[in-house]
C-alpha cells in the first residue's frame, strides 16, 4: 500500500522500528507506548502498519479509514491420536459400565428363586439331572451370559423364560458393544481439542497466553465480567505468562503445549511458516473467531497527510488492489489447513 503511494507522489522516507517493539498500549501515566507513543509525542509522521482502532488510541492520534477488518482466533498445538490403552472401556460410559456390573446381581438372585426357592422339582427341569445350586452360581452363570460363555443351571418352564430374556438382553449388549469399540478404534478421539474462547478460558489443562501491552492485554484486563474477565485472570496466578513478542508466543504453542491468543492474519503467516520449514502439520486454529477489529494507519493529530491517504485507501479498496494483494500474498491452502477443516472428534460414548 505504502509502495503505490511512493511511486505515485514520488517522495522519499524513513521508516524506523519502534523503539520497544509495542504498537501502542497506554501506560499508567496516561501516555502511550510503541508506536502510538512515537506518533503521539511527533516523533514520527505516522504508523504505517496495521495497527488497531481503538477507542483510547484515537484519543491521542488520528486514523485513516480501516482498510481491513481482522478476528482474534486461539492458536493450539495440533491434536493428536489419545492413548489407546483403555479403549476397551470407551464403547460405554462408566454409568452403563456400572449398572452392566451389577445385572447379574439382580438376575442371578431372582433365577435361583424361580428355580430353586419354589420347591418345583417337577420333571420340567432342566437339565433332568441338573443338581442344586446356591445364589452364587446363579449369579455367576447370569454374568457368563455377558461373555457368551453358555450357561448350564437347571431350570424351569418360568426361569427358562426368564433366562431367554436375560440372554436377549446379553446378546444386544455383546454386539453394541463390540460395533461400538471397532468405531472407537477405527475413528480415534483425538486429544487436545479446544473449539472455543469460552471452553479455553473453563479449563486448566492447556494454560494460554498474548502478548503483554497489546489491545488484547488491555481488553482482558478491563473486562469486569464473563469470558474475557477468565481468560485475564489467569495472568494474575501466572505472573510470567504473557509473552512479549509474538515469536515467543509461537514458542510457546510448540514448546509447552499452551494456547496463543493472536490476529488470525498473523497466525495464518505462522502456521504456513512452520510448515514450510518442517513439512509437519504441528499446529492448527480455533474455529472460533472473535472480537473483529479494524486496522489502520495513525498519523499526528490534525496532520494535513490524513485527507489524501483517507483518499487513497479508499481508492486501493474500490478498485480492488486490496483483493488482488490479499490473493497473491495471503498463505495457500496445505495439508495441513485442509485437514483443518474436518475436525473429526471421534464417537461418543453411549448413554
Amino acid at each position: 500500500m505504502f509502495d503505490v503511494l511512493v511511486n505515485k507522489y514520488n517522495f522519499t522516507f524513513t521508516l524506523e522500528l519502534p523503539y520497544d517493539g509495542n504498537w501502542g498500549n497506554q501506560m499508567p501515566n496516561g501516555t502511550f507506548n510503541g508506536m502510538i507513543g512515537m506518533v503521539e509525542r511527533e516523533w514520527a509522521d505516522m504508523a504505517m502498519t496495521g495497527c488497531t482502532i481503538t477507542e483510547d488510541r484515537d484519543a491521542v492520534v488520528d486514523f485513516t479509514h480501516p482498510f481491513y477488518e481482522d478476528p482474534e482466533t486461539i492458536l493450539i498445538r495440533a491434536p493428536g491420536e489419545r492413548p489407546n490403552a483403555l479403549a476397551f472401556l470407551q464403547p460405554f460410559t462408566y454409568k452403563v459400565w456400572l449398572l452392566i456390573l451389577s445385572s447379574p446381581c439382580a438376575v442371578g438372585p431372582l433365577l435361583w428363586l424361580m428355580t430353586e426357592g419354589t420347591g418345583d422339582w417337577s420333571p420340567s427341569l432342566y437339565p433332568h439331572k441338573g443338581r442344586s445350586a446356591s445364589v452364587l452360581n446363579y449369579i455367576w452363570g447370569a454374568g457368563f451370559c455377558l461373555i457368551a460363555q453358555g450357561y448350564e443351571l437347571r431350570l424351569n418352564e418360568s426361569s427358562r423364560v426368564m433366562l431367554g430374556l436375560w440372554w436377549t438382553y446379553c446378546m444386544i449388549l455383546i454386539y453394541t458393544y463390540t460395533g461400538n469399540l471397532i468405531a472407537f478404534l477405527t475413528v480415534p478421539r483425538l486429544a487436545g481439542i479446544i473449539q472455543s474462547l469460552d471452553e479455553l478460558a473453563n479449563q486448566r489443562e492447556v494454560l494460554w497466553t498474548y502478548r503483554a501491552e497489546s489491545v488484547l492485554d488491555t481488553l482482558f484486563a478491563g473486562a469486569e465480567n464473563g469470558t474475557y474477565r477468565k481468560i485475564g485472570d489467569l495472568k494474575h496466578t501466572h505472573k510470567d505468562l504473557l509473552v512479549k513478542s509474538d515469536v515467543d508466543g509461537i514458542n510457546a504453542v510448540l514448546l509447552k503445549n499452551m494456547a496463543f491468543i493472536k490476529e488470525q492474519s498473523y497466525l495464518d503467516f505462522a502456521m504456513e511458516k512452520d510448515y514450510l520449514e518442517t513439512k509437519r502439520c504441528r499446529l492448527t486454529l480455533v474455529p472460533e473467531l472473535f472480537f473483529s477489529a479494524p486496522f489502520g494507519w495513525a498519523v499526528q493529530e490534525h496532520s494535513v497527510f490524513l485527507p489524501l491517504l483517507n483518499t487513497e485507501i479508499l481508492r486501493m479498496m474500490q478498485s480492488g488492489l486490496l483483493k488482488v494483494w490479499k490473493i497473491k500474498h495471503w498463505p495457500k491452502p496445505n495439508e495441513c489447513t485442509a485437514r483443518a477443516d474436518v475436525r473429526t472428534t471421534g464417537p461418543r460414548s453411549l448413554r
